[in-house]
């Protein structure tokens, strides 16, 4: 019944005026008529409070097996087509999105070791996958298929974390072997454009900033490392310190305001970009053991954290400050990788139980679903200043 409310509100927001209610067909007016206690109609945002007042919250919609063993990272394609999740079995599997739910399209083998990260080119046509084989594969879409395009090596240890900047000019990717690598796309192939020293300990995770400014690093030094791209190369902007154990992930989020550290001392920081230097926001707390996974909703609204106490966690901002919103539990071993997808209504997460679970949100499927229904309406809304007649 609430959701029927809800729906109805929307039909009555002030993309309907309740003078054209006659315009309806009968099913809509009765509908419309749900909402006649709030007084004529109600502005759009009113009604995106109501959504978010009784749906706000995340349920597991489906869960994927297949892999044989921990799933060590998983990714979103740009496009929302497709899902990639690196495996300790040392297979790639390529889901896709057919109808509201997830299909496996593809193993993708060729690693001789453990797959500890993927990562979507920004245009969703190729996929890099770092392994404790030391390397790097490039993966290309080609006719619904990824194919290996290239194999990168260089790095003396595992390859923990790979990241594309969004200019699509450079790939990043961290070591064990306390180094990150900077690989230059060029005529359809990568090529080594520099090698960057400084970290004390492995490198964990790599993230580029949406601007593809700054390169964040985060290590088993405790640190996160912030590189700036000037004149054409990376230099060391700044070194954070704070954490108390390995830093084990790193993400910026969209909106470039803030970078999220998660970390084996249980915590997740909050650094804000203020004047070309990241300063400390926000220290989060409630995680019972470390945190192995930080990552922003599209929005830069949610935060979702994946720990190996098993849990996934997500935090709201609200006035400034992030605050737990939700605890989803469901997995069975640590939860390794947790991933948004693009329109911020799935959050995938990738398990030491070999699974992937998908969880969506209902507010924001509701809305998503309610943006297709009301599209007509839209355009009926917006001739009434012309008061053309309109026929549904």
């Amino acid at each position: 019944m609430k959701i029927k409310i809800i729906i109805a509100c929307i039909l009555t927001s002030n993309l309907i005026h309740p003078s054209q209610e006659t315009a309806l067909v009968p099913a809509k007016k009765q509908a419309a008529e749900t909402c006649t206690h709030l007084d004529s109609y109600i502005p759009i945002a009113g009604v995106q409070q109501i959504i978010w007042g009784y749906l706000n919250n995340w349920e597991e919609a489906q869960g994927l097996s297949g892999h044989k063993a921990y799933v060590w990272s998983i990714a979103f394609s740009p496009t929302s087509r497709f899902l990639a999740s690196g495996s300790r079995d040392r297979t790639i599997k390529i889901w896709e999105l057919n109808q509201g739910k997830f299909e496996l399209l593809q193993t993708l083998s060729g690693h001789e070791g453990w797959v500890k990260s993927v990562a979507y080119s920004p245009n969703s046509k190729y996929l890099a996958s770092g392994s404790a084989d030391k390397s790097i594969k490039i993966w290309e879409l080609n006719q619904g298929k990824f194919e290996l395009l290239q194999t990168l090596s260089g790095h003396e240890g595992w390859v923990k974390s790979v990241a594309y900047s969004p200019n699509s000019k450079y790939l990043a990717s961290g070591s064990d072997d306390k180094t990150i690598k900077i690989w230059e796309f060029k005529q359809g192939k990568f090529e080594l454009f520099q090698t960057l020293s400084g970290h004390e300990d492995w490198v964990h995770s790599v993230a580029f900033s949406p601007d593809s400014r700054y390169l964040a690093s985060g290590s088993a030094d405790n640190t996160i490392k912030i590189w700036e791209l000037k004149q054409n190369k990376f230099a060391l902007l700044q070194t954070l310190a704070g954490h108390e154990d390995y830093v084990y992930s790193v993400t910026f989020s969209p909106n470039s305001h803030y970078l999220a550290s998660g970390s084996w001392d249980k915590t997740i920081k909050i650094w804000e970009l203020k004047q070309n230097k990241f300063e400390l926001m926000q220290t989060l707390s409630g995680h019972k053991l470390v945190v192995q996974s930080v990552a922003f909703s599209p929005d830069s609204k949610y935060l979702a954290s994946g720990s190996g106490d098993k849990t996934i966690k997500i935090w709201e901002l609200k006035q400034g400050k992030l605050e737990l919103l939700q605890t989803l539990l469901g997995h069975k071993d640590d939860v390794w990788s947790v991933s948004f997808s693009p329109a911020g209504n799935y959050l995938a997460s990738g398990s030491g139980d070999n699974t992937i679970k998908i969880w969506n949100n209902q507010a924001l499927e509701l809305i998503l679903d309610i943006q297709k229904i009301v599209g007509p309406i839209i355009q009926m809304a917006n001739l009434k200043a012309s008061n053309k007649s309109v026929i549904l």
